[in-house]
């Protein structure tokens, strides 16, 4: 049994360091709540719904994937036990969500006072065509009391 362990301690020395690469989605800010990540290792796994999360200090940490188990709680869905790789891990992903952000003001900057918001227009035009549609519905009929008609 000895001789597995010395095995894997050798392989583990033997293998290339473990690669992170981090996608992260910037949401308007929920709380300390800044974000979600999905972070894929070596290329071949991907683990999804990393937290990116603001501390009181202001300092960005990774809050790890979790699942709802009732009452407002919720549980860790993976951990890890390194404190190099989480370390390794929170350096990913922060890196990541700033370089997103700044895309994100990139593309504010290049639209600011250029273009009227696509949204916007769209949710007005849909407004009108709702009141226009609405309006053209015949009045619903009173319901009378049918029970007291019946006796």
């Amino acid at each position: 049994m000895s001789e597995n362990r010395t095995n894997a301690a050798a392989a583990a020395e033997a293998a290339p360091p473990m690669t992170m690469a981090a996608a992260v989605r910037p949401v308007v800010p929920q709380k300390n709540l800044l974000g979600f990540a999905n972070v894929t290792f070596n290329g071949a796994l991907t683990v999804t719904d990393f937290k990116v999360l603001q501390g009181e200090a202001g300092n960005v940490f990774v809050g790890m994937p979790s699942k709802a188990i009732g009452n407002g709680k919720y549980s860790p869905t993976a951990w890890i036990k390194d404190g190099d790789m989480k370390q390794r891990l929170t350096d990913t992903v922060t890196d990541a969500y700033y370089a997103a952000v700044e895309k994100l003001k990139a593309r504010a900057a290049a639209l600011d006072g250029k273009a009227p918001s696509r949204i916007a227009g769209q949710l007005d035009k849909a407004g009108k065509q709702a009141a226009a549609h609405n309006a053209a519905l015949p009045e619903p009929a009173k319901a009378g009391r049918a029970k007291n008609a019946e006796r």
